[in-house]
């Protein structure tokens, strides 16, 4: 649910709750989650290699997430 809620605001992480979503995009057993805490990363800056490659692979493989990572790639150059 934290990283649900880090996802939508619009507040500037702190360095905890950064260290919380890249623990959980790199570590948690749940595929969707870690998709959702880079998603979370992004969206507050976070251009890290890994951050951009979960978002590429949640891209062509998660039919739910698929349109929203697209439109967050597509932005990343305007």
């Amino acid at each position: 649910m934290a990283t649900s809620i880090l996802e939508k605001t619009k507040i500037e992480f702190n360095d905890e709750a950064k260290r919380m979503l890249e623990k959980a995009m790199k570590e948690d057993e749940n595929l969707h989650l870690r998709r959702k805490a880079a998603i979370a990363l992004f969206r507050h800056g976070d251009r890290d290699g890994s951050v951009v490659s979960s978002l590429n692979e949640a891209k062509v493989n998660d039919p739910e997430l698929g349109n929203e990572v697209t439109r967050l790639l597509d932005n990343l150059g305007k």
